[in-house]
């Protein structure tokens, strides 16, 4: 069941290739067997300012700071709404926190990262990737996969990594 418009304990290969898909598409994916969400987390990236947001350059110092805000501003925004799972809540809010401990807003690492952000870091990472921004061109699909599998362990949960590895091998 796809629902629009945003993007488990076990999750299927099946269901992490839909959620990946869905994820592509900005979209939330829900798997059902059993439920767990994989949630889009750039629903605040629209409260960003588009001089901050579309720059064509490295962001400065406070400009990466207020672009580090759109996990939460998303996560306030999606709170308010009580169709919103506190699943989708978490994938939302730490889509970018990193294995090890650097990424952000709060700093988690390792499992204390919710499984929905994890696989939704993967999935994001790559589609940030292969697409064209204001920034950077386009990578190739194989250079994304090369950075997704250099960067496992460090930023990205092995066993996902290990999973899109063998989904986008076939």
């Amino acid at each position: 069941e796809v629902v629009l418009p945003y993007g488990g304990q076990t999750i299927g290969r099946d269901a992490l290739r839909d959620a990946m898909y869905a994820m592509h598409r900005d979209w939330t994916y829900i798997v059902t067997e059993p439920t767990y969400v994989v949630a889009s987390g750039d629903t605040g990236k629209a409260h960003i300012p588009l001089h901050t947001r579309d720059k064509p350059g490295r962001l400065d110092p406070d400009e990466e700071k207020v672009m580090r805000t759109h996990p939460v501003i998303g996560y306030e925004i999606l709170k308010a709404q009580p169709e919103f799972s506190e699943e989708i809540l978490d994938g939302v809010r730490h889509h970018h926190e990193y294995l090890d401990g650097t990424g952000y807003p709060d700093g988690l690492s390792r499992e204390d990262i919710p499984l929905p952000a994890r696989i939704v870091a993967v999935a994001d990472v790559y589609d940030a990737l292969i697409s064209a921004r204001p920034y950077k061109s386009a990578w190739t699909s194989d250079a994304a996969i090369e950075e997704i599998r250099r960067l496992k362990g460090n930023h990205f949960d092995p066993n996902i990594v290990e999973a899109f590895l063998d989904l986008s091998s076939k």
